[in-house]
């Protein structure tokens, strides 16, 4: 796993997991560090992200949206709660669709049932050129779900953090950080 860029506000973690049940998971993720960190620690830094993560080797196995760190069974009082702000603000603003105990919401690809052969070439050729149509496809869903949740998840995780009795507000960050 690896830092692939950070403008300060919003890093993005490019990856491949290793072990376990989920043998050579990919990953694509988002996650801005004045986000507070979850008790797990993990490879989004303990954070709420924006994710596009493969599960499963093939088409069907791919899935996007915004992910826990943390299952909720293990999660604490606080986490719960946060968690709790998530699942009813997001729908607000995104619906994909689908929820469970790590992803908030997620869903798969609508083009997992086209022809994944052709789209694997088309694929090959669009990273020998550096993008295209596919790639395009996949990172304009991916920005709008971002554009979408991320000021959700400042609202519930950051600015809710800070209106809790006894808080101080600051969670760690920096005024120019939202």
């Amino acid at each position: 796993t690896s830092l692939v860029g950070t403008n300060g506000k919003v890093s993005v973690i490019a990856g491949q997991l290793h072990g376990g049940r989920r043998k050579h998971s990919n990953l694509l993720l988002m996650y801005r560090a004045a986000w507070p960190k979850w008790q797990r620690e993990s490879y989004t830094r303990g954070r709420t992200s924006i994710r596009m993560q493969a599960q499963q080797p093939g088409p069907y196995g791919w899935f996007w949206g915004v992910a826990n760190t943390i299952d909720v069974k293990r999660m604490s009082t606080e986490e719960r709660d946060r968690r709790s702000r998530l699942d009813a603000e997001l729908p607000k603003h995104l619906n994909l669709g689908n929820s469970n105990d790590w992803w908030v919401q997620y869903a798969g690809p609508e083009e997992a049932s086209a022809n994944w052969d052709s789209l694997l070439s088309t694929l090959i050729r669009e990273s020998q050129a550096g993008g295209g149509e596919i790639t395009d496809y996949y990172a304009d869903k991916m920005i709008d779900i971002a554009a979408k949740a991320i000021p959700v998840i400042n609202s519930a995780e950051i600015e809710s953090e800070g209106s809790r009795p006894g808080s101080s507000g600051k969670v760690g960050r920096k005024p120019d950080d939202r």
